[in-house]
């Protein structure tokens, strides 16, 4: 079982991402995981794409309906108030991170997905790039 951050599925999703390839060869060597993301990854996923990015709309729909269909998807929100405590636990780490963490931490999950360095020093948590 592998939670998938959202810095490696934007990365997966956007063809023009520094970080296309390397996302692409990732997802063929989690061929056999059970891949699980939550509700605020869709969330953050989403936003950057049509905010930061300016993706079609095309791609905003694949987007949405590829991670709606094809993962684990967690209900996040009975997370919500202990995700905040990793806020103010964990030094310089966003919300999202905290709550994929505390995903991670209740569901028992060791591994993620990511192209983000931040989860490297959390530990219990192992980054597969």
């Amino acid at each position: 079982m592998i939670f998938l951050d959202a810095s490696y599925l934007i990365s997966l999703l956007f063809n023009g991402h520094d970080n296309h390839e390397k996302a692409k060869e990732l997802y063929y060597k989690l061929d056999n995981e059970e891949k699980i993301i939550s509700k605020l990854v869709i969330t953050e996923v989403i936003t950057v794409l049509d905010k930061n990015l300016k993706v079609s709309k095309e791609l905003l729909e694949h987007a949405y309906s590829y991670l709606n269909t094809d993962f684990n998807i967690i209900d996040d929100y009975i997370f919500f108030d202990n995700a905040m405590e990793q806020v103010l636990k964990q030094k310089h780490l966003g919300f999202f991170d905290c709550m994929y963490i505390t995903i991670m931490e209740k569901l028992e999950i060791e591994k993620i997905a990511t192209l983000d360095n931040d989860f490297d020093k959390i530990k219990g948590i192992k980054t597969i790039k």
